[in-house]
């Protein structure tokens, strides 16, 4: 699979009120509300600049409901429906319409573009829409950049979105097939609040229930 650099510095605030970092890719697109918190962000928050460079691997949906994972590439546009990528999850998707059964996620309901170092989300004139963030902004009329642990609605079903990274140490022109081996793999996920452990990234601790405190824990 061919892995896209995602850019040559990244961005980050400190929300003013948990003290937690912020990473983003542009400044044309710094966060409204804070991902851990979910209050908004001041505009006269400072912007500090990372000079780093990591290789986009991926981008990972994980379904709140469920924990199903759809795993999307860095290759073009994916389109998202029951007749598309995540067909298995979103066809078991259903509602009472006053009459039966129906499903919440249209046929061919949005799409997922890589573009420029970043991940962008489409609505493509679905049923019953795709929105991006806590607040809720439609996908409808142009598209938004997903952000590293933010949250997706599909249909109003709850996503969290998670980028994926080769580690750095890793991207520096890998000599032979033991190099990629020994990319780390998580072991579980603890959060950063109460120290509790879990096998599966949600969006919300089980424990304290503190929202986006759970960090990855490698073996």
């Amino acid at each position: 699979m061919e892995l896209k650099r995602h850019s040559d510095s990244m961005l980050k605030i400190i929300c003013p009120q948990c003290d937690n970092e912020i990473l983003f890719q542009t400044r044309n697109n710094l966060p409204a509300e804070c991902s851990f918190c979910c209050n908004n962000i001041p505009e006269n928050t400072p912007i500090i600049e990372q000079k780093e460079s990591r290789e986009i691997s991926g981008l990972t949906l994980i379904y709140q409901k469920t924990n199903e994972r759809i795993e999307i590439g860095v290759e073009g546009k994916v389109l998202l429906g029951r007749n598309h990528m995540g067909k298995e999850i979103f066809s078991k998707i259903l509602t009472w319409n006053g009459k039966e059964m129906a499903p919440v996620i249209s046929r061919k309901h949005c799409s997922i573009t890589f573009n420029e170092g970043c991940f962008q989300v489409l609505d493509e004139g679905s049923t019953n829409g795709t929105f991006y963030s806590i607040n809720k902004h439609s996908c409808r009329s142009s598209p938004q950049v997903i952000e590293d642990k933010s949250i997706l609605f599909i249909g109003q079903e709850e996503f969290l979105a998670i980028i994926n990274y080769l580690e750095q140490t890793k991207i520096a022109e890998p000599k032979n097939k033991t190099d990629l081996d020994e990319v780390k793999k998580v072991k579980c996920y603890k959060c950063k609040k109460c120290g509790n452990e879990s096998e599966s990234l949600t969006i919300k601790c089980s424990s304290c229930g503190f929202k986006n405190t759970l960090i990855e824990v490698y073996e």
